[in-house]
Formats: structure tokens, sequence, C-alpha cells
């Protein structure tokens, strides 16, 4: 639990400051006294629990911010590998296309020496 909140709950749970009023046992006695204890005790309480959400809220945000940014990485890279890949399968057809033109060269050479003979 985070310091902010414990500190506000042991606050809460400390018997009230020397104001003048009576009290019994670290309670106040009068129906006034109590209320205004617990909502003093209540208001801490929101205080922290407000704190809390706002620090939670800001990593939030800073979660968003960066997971966009690595989307955007990753989307960019995503792209230049298959324009890479892309590319590497043209020069893959096209070498292929080389070797078997070659091979082709080397059956028709083949035959023309066989059909000299």
């Amino acid at each position: 639990m985070p310091s902010h909140v414990v500190v506000c709950l042991q606050s809460a749970v400390a018997p009230p400051s020397g104001d003048g009023k009576p009290t019994v046992g670290g309670e106040a006695t009068d129906p006034v006294s109590r209320l205004e204890v617990e909502i003093r005790s209540q208001e801490q309480l929101i205080a922290g629990y407000q704190a809390e959400n706002e620090r939670l809220y800001h990593e939030i945000k800073q979660s968003d911010t960066l997971h966009k940014q690595t989307y955007e990485k990753l989307y960019q890279q995503n792209l230049k590998t298959a324009s890479e890949n892309a590319q590497l399968r043209c020069v893959f057809v096209t070498d292929s296309e080389v070797e078997m033109f070659n091979q082709l060269e080397l059956v028709l050479q083949f035959f023309k020496i066989i059909h000299l003979d």
C-alpha cells in the first residue's frame, strides 16, 4: 500500500488532538464532535485516494505514450521489412531467371554440337 495512504489511514485511527472537546478513551462524546472527527478522517482518506488516482492516471498516460511510440516503430519496421522482402524476391526471381536462361543456353549449345557432328 502506498505510504501516503498508510499515513492517511494512521491519522484516521489516531485520537483527535486536544481541541478542548470532551473525550472518552480518545473519542468525542457529543455527536457533533464525533461527526467532525469522522468528516476529517474521510477527507484525509479522500485526499489520499485522489493523490493515488492522479499518480496512476499519469502512469497510464506515460504507458499509453510508450505503447504508441513502440507501435509506430514496429509498424515502420514492418513496412521496411516488407519492402526489403519484395525487393529480395525480385532479385531472387531475376537471378533464377538468369540461371535458367544460362542453363537453356548450355542445352542449346549442346544440341548444336550434337547436330553438327
